[in-house]
């Protein structure tokens, strides 16, 4: 009888053991930010299992829409300025062959080119702008787009004499520097311009 008793009595106690073992974590299944299978609660192991690594942001759609709708303005201002330069290349072209001396056309030449160059670039490089920025359905402005080419072009004139004037001290001065103030300035100055509100 006292053999029945001890062994109907082993299973109770087996019981108990597994329910505090279980309340105690040691047999607690797995659950994201609690303790896993095993006695790995509050370690530096267990937290490197349940780290995952931030995942980098994309960018807003509508960020990146403008952001390739300027890029796509910017060929755009470029591909005007260059119309706007070859015009002022043809405008020099016609005025020197009246002349026989050189010396004699450089005054006139220049003057040409600089006045053709003042009213071409700002139209033509805001012409850019506004056709692509239409393509991307951009509503900008075409007259703020003339009057920041307008603006640019200033600039881009006063960065060439600074630019001239930097290396003529230096006793060099290369046409290709000279020409990127004259480039970069109305290009700009269009793409602001017309996105201005």
């Amino acid at each position: 009888m006292s053999k029945l008793r001890r062994h109907s009595f082993l299973p109770l106690l087996m019981t108990c053991c597994l329910l505090i073992l279980s309340g105690s974590g040691f047999c607690r299944p797995y659950v994201r930010g609690q303790t896993t299978g095993f006695p790995l609660r509050n370690t530096r192991f267990s937290a490197a299992l349940l780290y995952e690594p931030p995942q980098p942001e994309a960018l807003n759609p509508a960020t990146d829409r403008i952001i390739n709708a300027c890029a796509a303005e910017l060929v755009g201002a470029a591909l005007g300025l260059a119309v706007a330069l070859s015009a002022t290349a043809v405008a020099m072209h016609l005025v020197v062959r009246n002349y026989d001396d050189i010396d004699l056309a450089m005054g006139p030449v220049l003057f040409t080119g600089l006045v053709s160059y003042l009213i071409t670039t700002p139209f033509l490089s805001s012409a850019g702008v506004h056709l692509t920025g239409k393509v991307c359905r951009q509503n900008g402005s075409y007259w703020n787009g003339v009057a920041g080419g307008a603006i640019g072009t200033l600039a881009g004139i006063a960065g060439m004499y600074a630019v001239s004037t930097i290396q003529s001290k230096h006793g060099h001065v290369t046409t290709t520097t000279l020409l990127i103030p004259l480039l970069i300035g109305p290009a700009f100055g269009s793409l602001i311009g017309y996105n201005l509100k």
